[in-house]
């Protein structure tokens, strides 16, 4: 995990317990073991539950409620990873800085396959302010059959002249 993602040593406790006593539908998902730590059930069905709730508490993204198990994976510490690694993979190359590089808006992300929300998009403006485009998303079908554009987040570098 990146050493910047939140989640790096897993979802907090406290969240986890606030959630488990708070939300009754919360308890089809954890479990308090005899220690008096809460366990996520391992299924595609909590993991939804799960981040709709930390991109909400953590992000203020909201994910509708009917959004189906599959709609948001993969799971929100790796969608986190993945920006996190790109970031700096932008910072490095192409030197942002606030001592006289470019500054984070000016790097437009063009989120390809972005699926029904857009998360990986929304994340990269919340966490970088980076401009953000989206592609639409393919029917459930068409990912059924394995035809899906191929997820990817393009970073172009918006460059003004100066006048001379």
């Amino acid at each position: 995990m990146h050493p910047r993602n939140p989640y790096k040593d897993g979802v907090p406790q406290e969240f986890l317990m606030e959630i488990y006593k708070n939300e009754k539908e919360g308890r089809e998902f954890l479990h308090l073991n005899e220690n008096g730590k809460i366990q996520v059930l391992e299924s595609q069905e909590s993991d939804l539950f799960i981040t709709k709730r930390l991109l909400k508490r953590d992000f203020d993204i909201d994910i509708s409620e009917d959004a189906r198990h599959g709609s948001i994976v993969p799971a929100l510490p790796l969608r986190l990873n993945f920006l996190f690694n790109a970031f700096d993979f932008v910072y490095k190359v192409l030197a942002l800085s606030e001592c006289g590089g470019l500054s984070e808006s000016s790097i437009v992300a063009l989120d390809v396959g972005c699926g029904p929300y857009g998360i990986i998009g929304q994340l990269a403006a919340k966490l970088f302010r980076w401009q953000v485009k989206y592609t639409g998303a393919a029917s459930s079908k068409k990912r059924k059959e394995g035809s899906n554009i191929p997820l990817a987040l393009v970073l172009f570098v918006k460059r003004t002249r100066t006048s001379e």
